[in-house]
């Protein structure tokens, strides 16, 4: 449990490329705060449909594995996170709706900021990949840091030298050559290059 001073930060985590960005973040946040803890939390998926329906000892043991590997990722993402923290970072793997789960565990802790990791794109992408963030924006008690990777910069075509020397010739920055004067142009264009079935909480020393 974090004593009353401490500054509390909570990075939820899917070891995915977004995640590890994002709790990056959360430790260069803990790093300057003193007395920072640091808590990460992974969210497992329970057994779902037919399967867990009928509760058979297979499902239970593959359930049981799949926690197993997610305790030993879990432990070496804190463990990498330790350096320059000492006692101050704890694990806590939850099953059920990832949102749901980051903001009760957020509830439960005491969390001052609440870090996750998010797509940053629009419409269908948005949708299925930043949904879960967005949701936890709608239901933490505490402030939330989205951590976006930054998109990729677009590169714009180069200006048409056609309209460049009609520029000069004139002296007029507005002038046009003769396709680009036309009705209907080419345009410029960019060019894009691109519920809780289990709760465990740990301590790592």
């Amino acid at each position: 449990m974090s004593n009353e001073h401490a500054y509390v930060i909570l990075a939820a985590i899917d070891f995915s490329e977004h995640a590890t960005r994002a709790l990056g973040e959360a430790r260069r946040v803990a790093l300057r705060t003193e007395g920072a803890e640091l808590h990460v939390v992974h969210v497992v998926a329970p057994p779902v449909g037919a399967i867990a329906a009928l509760g058979s000892t297979e499902m239970a043991a593959a359930f049981t594995d799949t926690l197993d590997r997610t305790r030993k990722d879990l432990e070496k993402a804190c463990n990498d996170l330790s350096k320059g923290l000492s006692d101050r970072v704890y694990g806590h793997i939850r099953t059920g709706r990832p949102a749901r789960e980051i903001a009760e565990v957020a509830t439960q802790i005491g969390a001052d900021l609440v870090v996750v990791g998010t797509h940053g794109r629009s419409g269908l992408s948005r949708a299925l990949l930043g949904s879960v963030a967005e949701e936890v924006v709608r239901h933490s008690p505490c402030n939330v840091l989205a951590v976006r990777i930054p998109a990729q910069v677009p590169a714009i075509e180069p200006a048409c030298e056609e309209c460049l020397r009609a520029q000069g010739a004139t002296g007029n920055r507005k002038a046009r050559c003769e396709a680009h004067t036309r009705r209907h142009p080419r345009p410029h264009t960019y060019t894009d290059g691109r519920e809780g079935l289990f709760h465990q909480s740990f301590r790592f020393d």
